[in-house]
């Protein structure tokens, strides 16, 4: 196989095997994605699920606190301190001087909330913002939560009076718990904040319940509630997913660690490696069959050419022989005898045979890149002469004349054999396609440092179609010029590759505009002048 052909088979297989890589690579990333998805969704659902277990507590809880509100003698241990509130919303207690030091110490806390001017009764939707801290740097109010399910926190309002209020002091979140009596009255208290966080995280699981991951429960300050899970995420860890909980613990959150992370994991997944591998193996496989196919074909046609060629050489003894003997038996006899003018056959055909013959063998040679020239200064006249005496019986049998223009002699570096090959074949190609022209005219003219040699005919011309593929080798134009001719397609291909090797050209001329005909421009270089 040629180079270039061997480079571009492999940059097919290449480029083959990139499309599949390429195919594999978003099959992979497309399966990553999924698997991202579907675990992020899991995820999401396991902590949704922790979330509404809050939130079932905190119906519970506040059954609890409610109870303890009607019945002050049964206090509960999720109560720091309670208050009232007129229908106004203004503190009825605990109020006036001389407060205990628990009590003083809870206006202390919750003095913020007072000023504000709150409303906790009403069925409104509670959710005011967190404001900025007050002028002691303590307070800041967070919120006014209604009672109600995950469900009615993350949807729709709540018709209860009763709720939750969360607010900012000692730098971290506090919660009260309020409910509104009939009388337009409210009772609450100030929830015991490690009490209730032991009450919430006493459902949750243990420590290493949770395999190769680790959820940890933050406060709003980024610390530390509660975790659960065998997996020891480092400093830098990313949580994969981050939920913030339902109001009114909505300053929590949980996050959810783990070693698995499916976007982070690189590479193919293993069954599509293993079906990428198995197709680039078999077309590897059927790309080194191809490669063995091809090999053994051009190898086979090698061999046949080498035959040809191998018979061309044997055949050309021979035909010297029979030409050498025809021309001595054409002498010998009288001119008017029937044998010679059978001899003159002979000799024509042989001729035939011995150009066909050396085109054969310099196409060969050619293909090898061992095509011989050996230039030398020729009279160019002379030479042109020579040739087309030896074709003037040939081509006047067949009615086509002969016509000459000449410049005076010019010295030209050429090979007479392959200038004899050259204008042998152009004027065959006349003689088989251009006989009806009756003519084939041959030119000489100097252009600077080069002799153009212009050889014309006058038959039916080419198709501009065929201009660019007549000297492509074993080229023939499928029309009525070449029905019933017999050719190999080589000769021009053979008289250019000649005339270049001679450091010229052989083209064909479109630039003349004539009615019908072709003209071929044959250059050849001027010897270089002797020095007087």
């Amino acid at each position: 196989m040629k180079p270039r052909a061997l480079i571009a088979f492999l940059l097919l297989i290449l480029l083959a095997l990139g499309v599949i890589g390429y195919l594999g690579y978003e099959i992979s990333r497309n399966e990553r994605n999924r698997n991202d998805e579907r675990y992020q969704t899991l995820i999401n659902q396991q902590l949704n699920d922790i979330d509404a277990n809050f939130q079932s507590q905190l119906l519970s809880l506040e059954k609890e606190l409610i109870q303890s509100y009607l019945t002050p003698s049964s206090p509960s241990p999720l109560v720091n301190h309670l208050f009232k509130l007129n229908s106004n919303n203004q503190l009825l207690e605990p109020a006036g001087l001389n407060l205990p030091p628990k009590s003083q110490a809870f206006l202390n806390r919750t003095h913020s909330i007072w000023q504000s001017g709150i409303q906790f009764s009403g069925t409104s939707e509670a959710s005011t913002p967190l404001s900025q801290n007050n002028s002691d740097g303590n307070y800041a109010i967070l919120g006014d939560f209604k009672s109600r399910s995950t469900q009615q926190l993350r949807s729709k309002p709540s018709t209860q009076d009763s709720g939750w209020h969360a607010w900012f002091y000692d730098n971290d979140v506090h919660l009260l718990h309020w409910m509104s009596l009939s009388d337009g009255t409210t009772l609450g208290g100030e929830i015991n904040r490690p009490a209730f966080l032991s009450r919430l995280i006493a459902k949750l699981p243990g420590g290493n319940d949770l395999q190769d991951a680790r959820i940890i429960l933050k406060s709003a300050t980024q610390q530390n509630l509660y975790q659960w899970g065998d997996h020891e995420p480092s400093k830098e860890e990313i949580p994969i997913l981050t939920l913030t909980l339902a109001p009114p613990l909505e300053t929590w959150s949980l996050h959810y660690y783990s070693p698995f992370i499916p976007q982070r994991q690189s590479g193919l997944t293993r069954p599509v490696l293993l079906n990428l591998t198995g197709l680039a193996i078999a077309f590897l496989i059927i790309a080194i069959w191809f490669l063995r196919e091809n090999n053994r074909a051009l190898r086979l046609a090698a061999r046949r050419v080498s035959f040809v060629n191998q018979v061309s050489h044997e055949l050309k003894t021979p035909l010297t022989n029979i030409r050498l003997y025809t021309e001595l038996a054409s002498n010998s006899l009288p001119t008017d005898d029937t044998a010679v003018k059978q001899l003159a056959v002979v000799h024509s055909e042989t001729n035939r045979l011995a150009r066909l013959i050396n085109n054969v063998l310099s196409f060969a040679r050619s293909e090898r890149k061992q095509l011989q020239i050996h230039s030398e200064p020729l009279d160019l006249n002379q030479t042109l002469t020579s040739i087309l005496n030896h074709w003037t019986p040939t081509l006047t049998k067949t009615g086509i004349q002969i016509e000459t223009d000449f410049e005076e002699a010019a010295q030209v570096l050429a090979d007479s054999d392959a200038c004899e090959q050259i204008l042998g074949n152009l004027l065959s190609n006349i003689e088989k396609y251009a006989s009806s022209g009756k003519l084939a005219r041959i030119t000489t003219k100097t252009q600077g440092q080069s002799v153009l040699i212009q050889v014309s005919d006058r038959g039916a011309g080419l198709p501009k179609s065929a201009h660019k593929r007549i000297f492509t080798p074993f080229a023939r134009l499928d029309s009525n010029l070449n029905e019933g001719t017999s050719g190999t397609g080589i000769g021009l291909s053979i008289a250019r590759e000649l005339a270049r090797s001679m450091n010229g050209d052989l083209t064909l001329d479109s630039s003349i505009r004539q009615k019908s005909g072709t003209t071929f421009n044959w250059t050849l270089p001027l010897a270089p002048s002797k020095p007087k």
